[in-house]
């Protein structure tokens, strides 16, 4: 018999369609639009199945670690501080060298220049990271030192004056535009001055928060139809109670979208008659849009194309950030996955595999055998599992873990996207705030709560109409129509810490 409603196998990835309604019935649960399913009709078989089984959410997972907490503020942020040092990239020769031991004069370049905040008379004033006396190494080997620092010429863009430490050191060919030299130590005469000083840069990170509604709604009428299998797995009752649990669902998944995928959102608002004025809509940065703008994000060479080679990148650039830590968690698509799996493998397929894998095999196993009688002569005739959940390279320790988020068929896994060959790779424990030496989770979400401990982390709430708040559990009635509800909100934005932390891989 086929499905009522029929269900095409070819589209069985995209079965909720024919269950969807929109602003045409089903919005509300009623005797109408349930009955045509035949769900009150006895059956041969008095059970319902999940054709798709989920677990936990991304949001649950960050609440189960401890990532998460509330605040009282209208918004989320914190302050991080950079690197306490800078290159010196050159902008452009004013002065080239003449010969051996001669000055040179350059700019920088614009991008080493920034806001202090601050202005002599009308005009506003630009800092820069080199100090007078300061001596920097080229590519070539060759040093010279900052004898002069000309913040006057043109106040948005500072020149240098660079002096070779050696007086048979022509520069001409040390100093290019558009490249970046390091400080290496700083000189100074006996009894000189002392010299300037250096306020740091300070990088303030802010969020929105995002509010997040889900609802169910159902007649009193249907409230009191009983199904002849139970919408849910040890419940007799109406559909309603299908419909709730699904509310819950939906929940979950609405505030994952928004923790992963979720965006700024600046230029909507909507009319709210309880306010009487239009009211913006607030959207959270979630990690995935937080990670590609600010943090650190590595094409690999294409779909299929996974090596060792680019965990190595991975790394490199940790080695390179000083991220404090080795060890990293890799939210994994399904794809990357299994082609990591593969590669680690393959890896193992080497002639070194025989020596490495001998004793599993031979003598004293440390798999059960097939028989008790013998030990087996072939490996053939074994069982193997292969799997692999973590990888330590590079010195660093990147441990697996699937990310269903970006596996779901009916969701960012369907055809035509390729997150399920992304992988998120963040260190995995607790950042210390400087200024109060406190701990917070690395990445998490925060949710908006008040000093008298009113929490909108998760505010559930039925709502009862005429009809059903009569001498019932769900007494007195709200509203004048004969409509139970029940809702789900939730207020909270993603806080994740140091986008330098966090690294997306992606096929190019």
């Amino acid at each position: 018999m086929a499905y009522s409603p029929f269900i095409n196998p070819a589209l069985s990835k995209q079965d909720l369609k024919p269950n969807v309604y929109s602003t045409v019935g089903g919005g509300t649960s009623s005797q109408t639009v349930i009955s045509q399913y035949d769900l009150y009709r006895p059956n041969e078989l008095v059970q319902v199945f999940e054709r798709h089984t989920e677990g936990g959410g991304f949001r649950i997972m960050l609440k189960a670690m401890g990532f998460n907490r509330g605040t009282s503020a209208p918004t989320t942020g914190h302050y991080e501080y950079p690197w306490r040092e800078n290159l010196v990239t050159v902008g452009g020769i004013v002065t080239a060298s003449t010969g051996a031991g001669t000055d040179v004069v350059i700019s920088l370049d614009p991008g080493d220049m920034f806001d202090p905040g601050v202005s002599i008379g009308p005009t506003a004033q630009r800092a820069s990271y080199p100090i007078k006396n300061e001596i920097l190494i080229f590519r070539d080997g060759a040093s010279a030192m900052i004898t002069d620092k000309d913040t006057t010429t043109n106040p948005l863009v500072h020149q240098l004056t660079l002096t070779p430490l050696d007086p048979l050191v022509d520069l001409a060919t040390s100093i290019l535009a558009a490249e970046s030299y390091f400080v290496s130590s700083n000189a100074h005469a006996e009894g000189s001055e002392l010299p300037a000083g250096r306020v740091p840069r300070i990088i303030t990170y802010t969020n929105d928060f995002q509010i997040t509604k889900v609802k169910a709604q159902s007649t009193g009428t249907e409230l009191t139809n009983t199904m002849y299998f139970e919408p849910v797995a040890g419940l007799e009752g109406s559909i309603y109670l299908k419909v709730k649990q699904d509310m819950m669902y939906d929940f979950e998944k609405r505030c994952d979208g928004a923790l992963i995928w979720g965006q700024n959102i600046t230029n909507i608002s909507e009319f709210v008659p309880r306010l009487g004025h239009d009211a913006p809509i607030r959207g959270t940065e979630g990690l995935i849009e937080f990670a590609s703008t600010n943090g650190n994000v590595d094409n690999y060479v294409a779909v299929g194309g996974y090596t060792l080679a680019d965990f190595r990148d991975l790394a490199r650039y940790y080695e390179g950030e000083r991220v404090g830590t080795n060890t990293f968690m890799n939210l994994m698509g399904f794809e990357i996955y299994q082609e990591v799996e593969q590669e680690m493998a393959d890896f193992l397929n080497a002639d070194t595999a025989t020596l490495m894998t001998k004793d599993f095999f031979y003598g004293d196993s440390v798999f059960d055998h097939l028989e008790d009688t013998e030990y087996y002569k072939e490996p053939a005739e074994f069982a193997l599992k292969i799997g692999f959940k973590a990888i330590k390279i590079g010195g660093y320790n990147f441990l697996f873990r699937h990310f269903r988020d970006f596996n779901t068929k009916v969701g960012a896994g369907a055809d035509g996207y390729d997150y399920k060959s992304w992988q998120i790779v963040m260190p995995v424990g607790f950042a210390t705030d400087k200024s109060s030496n406190t701990t917070r989770g690395t990445f998490g979400y925060e949710y908006k709560i008040a000093a008298n401990g009113y929490s909108r982390e998760e505010i559930f709430g039925e709502i009862t109409g005429a009809g059903v708040g009569g001498r019932t559990m769900y007494r007195p009635a709200s509203h004048g129509a004969d409509v139970h509800e029940c809702y789900l909100i939730s207020e909270f934005a993603f806080h994740p810490t140091c986008a330098n932390h966090i690294t997306i891989q992606k096929p190019q």
